[in-house]
């Protein structure tokens, strides 16, 4: 049995063009990846398909996997799919190395989501029947805008934290420097075609529920990636060194247990903070880029935001957080996320990241939060992801 699990293949889509379906982006991604590893949809073993809302959205209710991939013939192949939330691309990650170390032969990882240009009055009143206990009367409470129409609703456990980090003396600015560098990388990264927004613009956007601006929160997008994943080494394949799941409920929250899980990641992988290169988070609004890295051991607390400041978190800094942009800067693809952030690490692991390409670049850390529980907010399910090119 193997032990070691490489990215052979990547193929991703952030697509501006809302009119590509998501049978199109699907087959888009699984082709490149499939050339990029250099094998065909033949000597694939498995594929694991990560895809949240299509039941709802879209009446896929089941087989989505086998119904988007049809153009590809898949014969033969077992599909799996998933269904984890804002987690599911990272599920689907992890399962595919885990059947790569049982079985020695390659799979295909897919995540995918359809979101944008959609009417976001009818998308949020579908989405929230869809959550756990009552969204609605938990986001009235804390003072959410529900009413509001261009952004994706806030996590009640980012409201929370902004709130505990205004009280111990975070400026909101901090929060707006954040969401400038997100929508920086996100235009490297797509070409241009992402906008980016000043400072002074975020914090001047429409006003959703303070401290959050539009602009420092995450957006509906359409989004698909594809990995294909071996117990073969090439010669720029990064490999998948360790994967750490978690699910279930806590008293407090388990963005509270996010320090106590991230330091039993590290003393696990015997690896530190300090020694990460490039981090992806999960930033479902700007002030959670600054609490996770907080939390993850990279900067004290109430560090993060003057670190950002200082170039500490961009390209040539301490760690380059977020180089695909994130959620704020790129969107939130909800089921394509984990996968899509796999992706950018490979790249950037690789030295294939063209203008926003880490020097030296050795290790990446992912981190995929997803789901959530009311009252008390909750997130359902967490991984953790950390791959290692081998020279």
């Amino acid at each position: 049995m193997s032990d070691e699990a490489y990215v052979n293949g990547v193929g991703s889509s952030l697509s501006m063009d809302r009119s590509l379906s998501i049978e199109d982006l699907v087959c888009e991604v699984a082709t490149n990846a499939l050339s990029d590893a250099g094998l065909g949809l033949d000597e694939i073993s498995a594929i694991f398909f990560s895809n949240s809302l299509s039941g709802i959205l879209d009446g896929q209710a089941s087989i989505r996997g086998q119904a988007w991939l049809y153009a590809l013939r898949p014969e033969r192949v077992p599909i799996f799919n998933i269904e984890n939330a804002g987690a599911g691309g990272a599920t689907a990650v992890a399962m595919g190395r885990n059947w790569v170390l049982a079985h020695e032969r390659p799979v295909l990882v897919i995540g995918a989501e359809k979101m944008a240009g959609r009417n976001l009055t009818d998308l949020n009143k579908i989405m929230e029947p869809k959550l756990a206990l009552d969204a609605t009367n938990s986001k009235n409470a804390l003072g959410c805008d529900t009413s509001f129409q261009t952004t994706i609703q806030i996590p009640q456990n980012s409201l929370r934290v902004a709130r505990e980090m205004l009280h111990q003396g975070t400026p909101v600015e901090h929060f707006a420097v954040v969401a400038e560098k997100n929508y920086k990388n996100a235009a490297l990264l797509q070409s241009n075609s992402r906008p980016l927004y000043s400072k002074e613009e975020i914090l001047c956007s429409p006003e959703i529920s303070y401290p959050f601006t539009k602009l420092m929160c995450a957006s509906f997008a359409d989004g698909a990636a594809a990995l294909v994943l071996s117990n073969i080494k090439q010669n720029s394949s990064p490999e998948i060194y360790g994967v750490q799941l978690k699910s279930g409920i806590q008293e407090t929250g388990s963005l509270s247990n996010l320090k106590q899980f991230s330091s039993s990641w590290w003393e696990k992988m015997s690896i530190g903070p300090d020694e990460i290169d490039v981090v992806e988070l999960c930033d479902f609004t700007s002030v959670d880029q600054l609490y996770q890295l907080e939390c993850m051991g990279f900067f004290k607390e109430g560090e993060a935001g003057f670190a950002t400041i200082s170039g500490e978190t961009d390209l040539t800094g301490k760690i380059y957080v977020n180089p695909s942009g994130g959620l704020v800067g790129g969107g939130f693809p909800i089921g394509a996320t984990g996968v899509l952030q796999v992706v950018e690490t490979t790249h950037q692991l690789r030295g294939s990241a063209k203008l926003r390409q880490r020097p030296n670049a050795r290790f990446g850390v992912c981190l995929t939060l997803g789901g959530q529980i009311y009252e008390e907010p909750d997130f359902a399910s967490m991984v953790l992801l950390k791959s290692v090119q081998q020279i």
